[in-house]
């Protein structure tokens, strides 16, 4: 078929059911977690399709659900002008096989709704990114004694004209006089919480912030980054990112 025609069977398409479709077909092929010792991982993050705005409508923005180890696709769907990612999360995450899987995701979706839902109702584990503008959170994970835990992983990068070191540390939640883990305001049940901060930022060639860039003030030693991650809901044992 020409290139007129196949853009022709795309357009009279349902957008929303070849979504679907294509990630049933990804989904029954993805073998990532069934074999022993691993972990599925999932990473839930929305991107706005480059060339898609047209005079009347600005680019389409899309929610996908991508497999860490081989990069499938499982689930996609566009999310509207009239709406935001926050609200899609669940019902893009609601057909997939979640037990026991690690959901990785930004701190749009670190909401309380969401972990909830991903611990109760799905048995899935999850990391979340916590940032100052949840208070009740970020200050519950400012109170761990960051300096006196151990680095358990570190990674380096070079990008954007700089390079970059980054650490984990690992520990355990707040707990209350009972003992038991100290729900915040997005993580209803967590019982580890991990600082992933810059260890070494180091330019690899002179730079000047641009007009657009605000600088960031170093944290506080006894507090965690400006962003935070929390979880899994259980201990976790291994997994593959």
């Amino acid at each position: 078929p020409s290139r007129t025609t196949i853009g022709r069977v795309l357009a009279a398409v349902d957008g929303d059911a070849l979504d679907q479709a294509v990630g049933a077909y990804f989904t029954a092929r993805n073998t990532a977690g069934t074999a022993s010792g691993k972990r599925q991982v999932i990473a839930v993050d929305g991107k706005s399709l480059r060339g898609s705005a047209r005079l009347s409508a600005g680019r389409r923005h899309l929610l996908s659900a991508v497999t860490h180890h081989r990069a499938l696709t499982l689930a996609q769907a566009e999310v509207g002008t009239k709406t935001n990612e926050t609200a899609h999360f669940r019902p893009l995450l609601e057909p997939l096989n979640l037990d026991g899987s690690l959901v990785t995701f930004d701190a749009l979706h670190s909401v309380k709704a969401n972990v909830t839902w991903l611990v109760k109702t799905e048995n899935a584990h999850y990391i979340a990114m916590i940032k100052r503008n949840q208070p009740t959170a970020y200050r519950q994970l400012a109170a761990l004694p960051w300096p006196d835990i151990p680095v358990q992983h570190t990674a380096s990068s070079t990008g954007h004209g700089r390079r970059e070191s980054r650490s984990i540390k690992p520990a355990a939640s707040p707990t209350d006089s009972a003992g038991s883990p100290s729900p915040t305001a997005a993580s209803p049940s967590a019982s580890t919480d991990a600082a992933n901060r810059p260890a070494d930022a180091r330019a690899a060639r002179p730079s000047t912030p641009s007009p657009a860039s605000t600088p960031t003030r170093p944290p506080r030693p006894n507090s965690p980054p400006p962003s935070a991650a929390t979880g899994p809901s259980k201990p976790c044992t291994t997994s593959e990112t």
